[in-house]
Parts: C-alpha cells; sequence; structure tokens
C-alpha cells in the first residue's frame, strides 16, 4: 500500500499545522485528516451508486460503454476502515 502522511493548516480554525493528514493510493486514491485543535476530520468515502445514478452519470459524461457489469467484488471486499467520528 502507497501511503504519505502529512501536518496542514486547517481551514476552519486557522491552526498551523494541526490537522494530520494522510493520502493513500490503494485499492483507489484516498484521503482523511483530523484537526488537532478543533475537531474538524474528512475522509474519502466509497459508495456504489444505484442503477439511475449510474445511468445519470453516464448520460453527462456521454458514456457509450455496455450497460452495468455484473461485478466479481462487493463494496465490502474492499475492507476500508476510516474509523472517523462525524461531527455536527
Amino acid at each position: 500500500m502507497s501511503c504519505h502522511s502529512y501536518d496542514t493548516d486547517c481551514p476552519r480554525c486557522g491552526t498551523k499545522n494541526s490537522i494530520m493528514a494522510s493520502t493513500s493510493t490503494r485499492p483507489i486514491d484516498s484521503v482523511n485528516g483530523e484537526c488537532l485543535a478543533c475537531g474538524l476530520a474528512y475522509y474519502t468515502k466509497m459508495y456504489e451508486m444505484n442503477k439511475i445514478e449510474l445511468n445519470e452519470i453516464r448520460k453527462c459524461y456521454e458514456y457509450k460503454g455496455k450497460k452495468i457489469k455484473k461485478l466479481t467484488k462487493n463494496m465490502k471486499d474492499f475492507n476500508l476502515n476510516y474509523n472517523i467520528k462525524v461531527i455536527e
């Protein structure tokens, strides 16, 4: 797995180098981070579109491919665990 960690400034509270962030490129490009000063957290969300959403996005990009393929992997097979709490 290819991963890179870094500190960055928080756009919410303005604290310098308070976000502990990381990026990964496998199985998909993803990023996550947590601000140690104010609690802002973010992550890449992986989900599966339903048929209506998929067909709408295909129209937007003028995708001329075949119909929806039967997938060999379920979403749970990717085994991505971020354990990030949402702050409201």
